[in-house]
């Protein structure tokens, strides 16, 4: 369980927005029947079943790393072996263990070992940001979770779970007199988005697009096409272009207007995934940035409003 709370660290540290999560996941069916976990909406969900008494002695090796260079090389940030039991139990105050007591309250996981088989949950958790290490930087991070019984590397070892998660992460930020909140994930390629705003959204709403590409392992990023765009003149055209395409398959996973102004209120993007036929044929798979800036006003001026920026990093691959 312990890596769930490394894991949500990364991806739930304060204004960020995950943009892509992947990793390799196994446990041992001898300790578990099921395990999933799913982070949606800066919300995490996790459902496992033990059909077995869980005993004393599980320890955890969780190593989390930092890539500074934008590629694939990491640096180790902190690794630390650790007895989930004690963890659990103690009555010590820690990071991991302040974790754990904000998770009591979404779900019915046990404070004490041994524990019994049955099904274990966690529901609508979100990581409050006082509990989040300030010394955790947005960037590229892999986290590394062994779960094991006896001493590690030995023949007397017996594996229970691993997790190999790399998170690739970007920021965001929103101006609060436009919104009260503003939240987006990917999972799985499925893209979740909830925003609330306090007040009507009028014309005259502009985005600059910036789209990137890497074509070296260290992403140097460069330039493949930018454009400013008057979002309302998008969403009401009748005129067709890719991002007419865009919106109009988003309509049907949403509660988004179809016209402006765009009166206060919670609108959301649930299940939605960019069909093949909507990606341009000269987007060739590799590491993308993608930055938009939401403005009003003149773009650089002493005039402009801010409203919005998204600072995103995605892989798209081959079919």
């Amino acid at each position: 369980m312990l890596s769930l709370f490394t894991i949500t660290t990364l991806l739930f540290l304060h204004q960020w927005v995950g943009t892509q999560a992947t990793g390799n996941c196994s446990f041992n069916e001898k300790y578990f029947d099921n395990f999933t976990l799913a982070i949606v909406n800066n919300t995490m969900e996790l459902d496992m079943v033990t059909p077995r008494t869980i005993p004393r002695g599980l320890k955890a090796l969780i190593d989390v790393q930092i890539s500074l260079d934008k590629g694939k090389s990491y640096q180790r940030l902190f690794a630390h072996v650790l007895d989930t039991c004690s963890i659990v139990s103690s009555v010590r105050t820690s990071m991991f263990k302040s974790w754990f007591e904000s998770m009591r309250d979404h779900g019915n996981f046990m404070t004490n070992c041994p524990v019994p088989p049955g099904h274990y949950f966690l529901r609508n958790w979100r990581l409050d940001s006082q509990l989040v290490p300030h010394y955790l930087m947005p960037g590229d991070y892999r986290v590394l979770a062994h779960f094991f019984f006896g001493k590690q590397k030995t023949k007397h070892e017996d594996v229970a779970l691993d997790m190999d998660i790399y998170a690739l992460t970007g920021k965001c930020t929103f101006n609060e007199k436009h919104f009260n909140n503003f939240t987006l994930a990917i999972v799985n390629n499925t893209l979740y988005m909830d925003l609330e705003t306090p007040r009507t959204i009028p014309r005259g709403l502009k985005v600059f697009m910036d789209v990137q590409i890497s074509l070296d392992k260290r992403r140097n990023y460069q330039r493949l096409f930018a454009y400013v765009l008057d979002v309302c003149a998008v969403v009401s055209s009748v005129k067709s272009s890719m991002f007419k395409s865009w919106f109009q398959s988003i309509l049907q996973h949403g509660n988004f207007m179809s016209n402006c102004p765009v009166p206060p209120g919670r609108y959301f993007l649930h299940d939605w995934k960019l069909d093949s036929q909507l990606v341009p044929h000269y987007l060739i798979p590799g590491d993308y940035r993608v930055f938009s800036h939401f403005f009003y006003g003149k773009h650089k001026t002493r005039h402009e409003d801010f409203v919005l920026d998204i600072d995103i990093y995605a892989v798209m691959r081959a079919a």
